[in-house]
């Protein structure tokens, strides 16, 4: 049986280095993501021991969690070294079960942050092992603090299936594949959790260089960013974007003689679905104008005759 589709989500400010550091950018996406999805993994007390216990005794732990160990292993309140692979051992021994847990259950509850990263060792490692990502978890943590220490409120976070991640990380790729990466990801960024909505090019742009709006742009993008800017900014170039798209990113668009234009997402979404979505949204939108413009009726009305300026519909000519 295949395992389900793995998506990481990141935030959007990531992507404003894709095009000058593809490895770099996208390692970064994944490490993120990772331990994102690392807080999502269930997880039993009893096996969160278990396993701290038996990666403190092979040197695969948390350095943060192993300076914890080492703290109360000087104390005396956990097994020496030279204790420890027999420790591994007695935990398959029912009989002592009780007594092996329960010196870490006291010390969870004295000390939470020591329990806290026990819990987040074992989440990266069943994270590691279902993702099939090899290497130590300690680089992430730093990383992952300023990413969110950098990240402005409100961003958008699109998501990327892991395995379109790591081909285009792992493997060399045009400009122009970059580019409908980047705009199938703002595409995500964009509809976010609704599976269709009404959009506009200035919009996909911004998002593409990693900007939440057009306003958060930079007036002038320093190069190569303002080449790639400038060249997928004109009608025919973004058109051939939007054709890929399309074509092979599994994304429906649609126009209905207004500005912008209708995107959808979805494996069962269908192109008349989409044209549907945007002929109703195109109607809501004339009836808001037209309730606008009848409430602006009545207060420019209101307005007059409280200026005495309205004219008499009683006083007329014979």
């Amino acid at each position: 049986m295949d395992r389900p589709t793995t998506y990481f989500q990141f935030p959007l400010f990531l992507l404003r280095h894709l095009f000058t550091e593809k490895e770099t950018t996208l390692d970064r996406v994944i490490n993120y993501g990772l331990y994102q999805y690392s807080k999502t993994v269930e997880w039993e007390l009893d096996e969160v021991i278990f396993q701290m216990m038996y990666c403190y005794h092979r040197n695969k732990i948390l350095s943060e969690l192993k300076s914890k160990l080492e703290q109360y292993e000087e104390l005396s309140e956990i097994l020496e070294e030279e204790n420890k692979s027999r420790f591994i051992d007695e935990f398959d021994d029912d009989d002592d079960d009780e007594n092996n847990y329960s010196v870490f259950y006291a010390l969870f509850k004295r000390d939470p942050a020591f329990k806290e990263l026990a819990i987040l060792q074992y989440q990266l490692k069943q994270s590691f092992s279902f993702i099939g990502v090899k290497g130590g978890y300690d680089p992430i943590m730093p990383l992952v603090a300023k990413i969110e220490k950098l990240t402005p409120s409100k961003e958008p976070f699109p998501m990327i299936n892991k395995d379109l991640l790591f081909k285009f990380r792992d493997n060399e790729k045009t400009e122009f594949e970059l580019v409908q990466l980047a705009m199938y990801l703002a595409i995500r960024s964009i509809l976010g959790k609704k599976r269709m909505c009404k959009t506009n090019k200035a919009l996909v742009i911004s998002r593409m260089f990693g900007y939440s709006k057009p306003a958060d742009m930079p007036f002038t993008l320093e190069e190569p960013l303002k080449t790639i800017y400038n060249k997928y900014i004109v009608r025919y170039q973004f058109d051939k974007l939007k054709e890929e798209m399309q074509l092979y990113w599994h994304v429906k668009m649609g126009v209905v003689k207004t500005r912008g234009f209708f995107i959808g997402c979805g494996k069962n979404l269908t192109s008349d679905e989409l044209a549907i979505y945007a002929l109703k949204s195109k109607r809501s939108e004339l009836v808001k104008a037209l309730k606008e413009e009848k409430i602006a009726a009545h207060e420019n009305a209101q307005k007059k005759l409280d200026e005495g300026r309205c004219p008499d519909d009683n006083n007329t000519n014979d």
